[in-house]
């Protein structure tokens, strides 16, 4: 447990290295599973802000750690946008959710796949999880029609 507790200190610190002030303006370092000795850690950085896996160092007790391996994210995971487009929205709310998922998918990082999926009686995928910004653009470009019940 201390070993793992130092690592997560370790990387801490590589963290902060690598990127000061993105560290200051909200990094965040989760742990994210792993049995020890082996240890999964997500560093997540604020928008804009990046660091090149292959300058990441961790080392304990000022030795490198071994059979490191950091991989970035973004082509690992996926966002799914879903929309309620139940008749209960009718009007300003989804005027407004649909002015959200434009604002969100136009503010995503570029490498992050996101998927658009619409609610009601029944779901409707708009877009696979996808990095194709106009492929998104398209998927959102108009108001899902409102049919009545919701089916979570």
């Amino acid at each position: 447990m201390r070993r793992a507790a130092r690592l997560l200190a370790c990387l801490a610190l590589a963290a902060a290295a690598l990127a000061p002030s993105a560290h200051a303006q909200g990094s965040r370092l989760s742990p994210a599973g792993g049995v020890f000795p082996n240890r999964s850690y997500v560093l997540t950085l604020p928008t804009h802000a990046a660091v090149d896996p292959s300058t990441v160092s961790v080392t304990e007790n000022g030795e490198p750690v071994e059979r490191l391996s950091v991989v970035a994210a973004t082509n690992r995971f996926a966002v799914l946008l879903l929309i309620d487009a139940s008749t209960s929205m009718r009007g300003e709310p989804i005027r407004g959710a649909m002015a959200a998922a434009r604002a969100f998918a136009g503010q995503r990082p570029a490498a992050q796949p996101l998927g658009i999926v619409t609610f009601n009686a029944t779901p409707s995928v708009l877009a696979k999880p996808t990095t194709d910004s106009e492929a998104l653009t398209k998927a959102l470009a108009s108001q899902p029609k409102l049919v009545r019940g919701t089916h979570i």
